[in-house]
């Protein structure tokens, strides 16, 4: 029965570290697949051979619809990521208040350095 606060406390300090390495993780995927989605595209596409300014002017239309349409997936993206961090942020929260009610009950002490006792004894 004494293990239990311990089992407790190094499961919650698990899956915190592990919400926080997987928003780091999404945030690093995301971040490059943008980086690579952002890269300009080859000005020769946007040259054609044909004398007729208005398929030119279509093209560029064309070529600015797409953007846009990239550009809202982006901001769809970052509304989601948005709603997730912000529930990680929320979950993180009450795993802090578990570990401050922890130490405020003397099960736990959490030293300067970041060690963690656990006191028995209860």
């Amino acid at each position: 029965m004494k293990k239990l606060p311990a089992l407790i406390a190094a499961i919650l300090t698990t899956l915190a570290i592990g919400l926080v390495m997987l928003v780091i993780g999404f945030n690093a995927i995301f971040t490059t697949a943008k980086a690579q989605a952002a890269a300009p595209a080859d000005a020769s596409s946007l040259v054609t051979t044909s004398n007729s300014s208005g398929a030119t002017i279509q093209q560029l239309n064309a070529r600015i619809a797409e953007y846009q349409a990239r550009e809202q997936q982006y901001q769809d993206q970052i509304n989601q990521l948005n709603t997730s961090l912000q529930q990680t942020n929320g979950q993180l929260m009450q795993y802090q208040q578990l570990v401050a009610a922890l130490q405020a009950n003397g099960l736990i002490q959490i030293t300067q350095d970041g060690q963690v006792f656990i006191r028995g004894g209860r």
